[in-house]
């Protein structure tokens, strides 16, 4: 900031809910303080993230409110986080720290998912039962009413 004879008391950040996880968490894990945030559903930014981080000395985070959507495009997946530039120092060494930990944006997901058949809906294997038996001759017709239930056409079998 050394272009600037401003010194700057807030940092406003516009993220989406992810990010502002993660910064919420950088910030935690440097100072084991929560980051409370609150919302009328009127105000947005100014009444429930600059005034009372500028009253608090704390971060927060606000929920876009029409005044957002309507003067700065805020779309639906956006967030404001406010914080202090006294917590600067402690979200880069939160962020350094994750990142040290194995924490990275984006976040993966369904890492640990196993994927099941909803109950009542066959999978692969019975498509591949169904097709041997279709190749050989054989009756299918305890297929037809299990096979994906509604979630096909059940006509396809008899293509």
């Amino acid at each position: 900031m050394g272009w600037t004879k401003i010194e700057p008391d807030l940092i406003l950040l516009s993220l989406n809910p992810a990010r502002t996880n993660r910064v919420i968490e950088g910030i935690c894990d440097q100072t084991a303080e929560k980051i409370v945030a609150e919302n009328s559903g009127r105000g947005g930014l100014c009444c429930w993230g600059i005034a009372p981080t500028i009253n608090t000395g704390k971060p927060t985070y606000v929920i876009p409110t029409f005044g957002e959507y309507r003067f700065t495009g805020d779309s639906d997946d956006d967030m404001w986080f406010i914080l202090p530039v006294s917590y600067l120092e402690p979200l880069v060494k939160g962020f350094e720290h994750m990142y040290k930990a194995g924490w990275r944006y984006p976040i993966p997901r369904f890492v640990e998912h196993e994927p099941r058949w909803p109950d009542g809906m066959y999978g692969w294997e019975t498509y591949e039962a169904f097709n041997e038996k279709k190749a050989k001759g054989e009756n299918y017709e305890e297929f037809k009413d299990n096979w994906m239930g509604t979630y096909t056409d059940k006509d396809w079998f008899e293509k």
